[in-house]
């Protein structure tokens, strides 16, 4: 949700969503590796068929490179975070994984506060006065969004691979961009190229389950 929020200010909502989808392609590099497994090139070309996909939305008129590209970083540093974690849940409880690493983020977001202040906020002033009705939203991303959701991820590492859960989380450009339409309408109407880059990604995501289960089927 950060990561949105974050690319939000340098491209739209749309296009935060589609960098999101790169994660897969990092997990197919790094769990491998910090598992001791054997690459798999099947996870490496879904990854590679995400990156044609950016790679035709680029091609288009597409007026924010900055925020895609940041997505793409972005999201290199959340696949390492969840090979990491995949690696800590075998042996620490994932609700305390998820206390210590949300505390430990809402402590480096306060020490941030200055530079933002000094950098990037309007006239040097910070605007941190929420409504109460902004106070239920912000309870519901921290809590359904954040907390929970984060929590049932690290648990579900257990039994699935991190490339899998990166994977299926790719389909989050699905709603999200649908939601992005209702919500701020024609601005979030994007080039043809844009749409055919986004289905490639989206469709990278649906086959992956059938050829993961034809290639076990073939080598038993």
């Amino acid at each position: 949700m950060a990561y949105i929020l974050c690319c939000g200010r340098i491209a739209n909502p749309s296009t935060s969503l589609v960098g999101f989808a790169t994660c897969s392609f990092w997990a197919a590099l790094l769990e491998p590796l910090a598992k001791r497994k054997k690459i798999q090139l099947l996870e490496i070309g879904l990854g590679l068929v995400v990156i044609i996909g950016l790679y035709i939305i680029f091609a288009g008129d597409f007026q924010y490179p900055l925020g895609l590209f940041s997505g793409y970083r972005f999201r290199s540093y959340c696949a390492l975070f969840s090979v990491i974690n995949s690696k800590l849940v075998v042996r620490i409880n994932a609700h305390t994984i998820t206390f210590y690493e949300m505390a430990s983020a809402c402590v480096i977001i306060f020490l941030f506060f200055p530079l933002y202040q000094s950098s990037w906020a309007d006239n040097g002033q910070l605007s941190l006065s929420p409504l109460w009705s902004d106070w239920i939203y912000i309870a519901i991303m921290a809590w359904a969004c954040s907390v929970y959701a984060y929590s049932a991820a690290i648990n579900l590492t257990k039994k699935l691979s991190v490339f899998f859960i990166q994977l299926a989380l790719n389909l989050e450009p699905v709603y999200g961009i649908t939601l992005a339409l209702i919500v701020f309408g024609n601005k979030e109407v994007m080039s043809l190229n844009f749409y055919a880059g986004t289905f490639i990604i989206i469709s990278a995501v649906a086959i992956y389950p059938f050829l993961k289960n034809k290639t076990e089927t073939q080598f038993k």
